[in-house]
C-alpha cells in the first residue's frame, strides 16, 4: 500500500530454534517535523506526534506579514512534504509619485499587499496608463500612469478692434 511502510524484513525463515527476524509490521508513512518559517507559525496539529500521509500542515503569518506561496503543505506517500515552504514577508509597495495627478481612491501609505490606489489627472491633463494600481507580491500591478498636458486644437479667433463711430 502506498501510504504504509513495512517495518522489519519482508520475509522470515523457520529454523530449528524458531523463526528468524521479528514479525514485520506496516505503519503509516510519517513526514517528520515540518519546516519552520520566519515571521509565521504552524497552526495545525498532527493527529499523533508527527504528520502522517495526507495530513495537512497549515501556516499563518505574523501580523503585518503576508504569504508568498501557499499556506499549506501536505505529507506525501514518500514521507516528504509537497510544494515549496511558504514565506512570510513584509510586503510594501513604494508610494506612487505621479505629477499633475491626485489620488481619488485608496488610502495613504504605507501600501501593503492588496492595497490599491486610483489616480485622476488634474484639469488640462490627460492620463496615459492605468489609473488603478494594486500592490502585489512583486510590486505594483502596472507601471505608474503619467499625466500629459492637453493641447487645445482650436485657435482662438482674433478680436478686431472696434471702429470709431462714424462722423456726421
Amino acid at each position: 500500500m502506498p501510504n504504509f511502510v513495512l517495518i522489519g524484513t519482508a520475509y522470515r525463515q523457520c529454523y530449528d530454534f524458531g523463526w528468524n527476524n521479528r514479525l514485520p509490521e506496516c505503519e503509516v508513512v510519517k513526514c517528520g517535523d515540518p519546516p519552520k518559517i520566519d515571521n509565521g507559525k504552524i497552526t495545525s496539529l498532527p493527529s499523533g506526534e508527527l504528520y502522517v500521509f495526507r495530513e495537512i500542515v497549515t501556516y499563518t503569518c505574523d501580523r503585518n506579514f503576508n504569504f508568498v506561496g501557499d499556506s499549506q503543505l501536505v505529507c506525501n506517500e514518500d514521507g516528504k512534504y509537497n510544494g515549496t515552504v511558504p514565506e512570510c514577508k513584509d510586503l510594501n509597495c513604494p508610494t506612487p509619485i505621479i505629477e499633475h495627478a491626485d489620488r481619488i481612491e485608496g488610502g495613504p501609505p504605507p501600501y501593503k499587499l492588496k492595497y490599491f490606489v486610483v489616480y485622476k489627472c488634474r484639469d488640462g491633463y490627460e492620463m496615459k496608463g492605468e489609473r488603478k494600481l494594486v500592490c502585489e507580491a512583486n510590486g505594483w500591478s502596472s507601471d505608474f500612469p503619467t499625466c500629459v498636458k492637453v493641447h487645445s486644437s482650436t485657435t482662438p479667433t482674433p478680436t478686431k478692434p472696434a471702429l470709431p463711430p462714424a462722423l456726421p
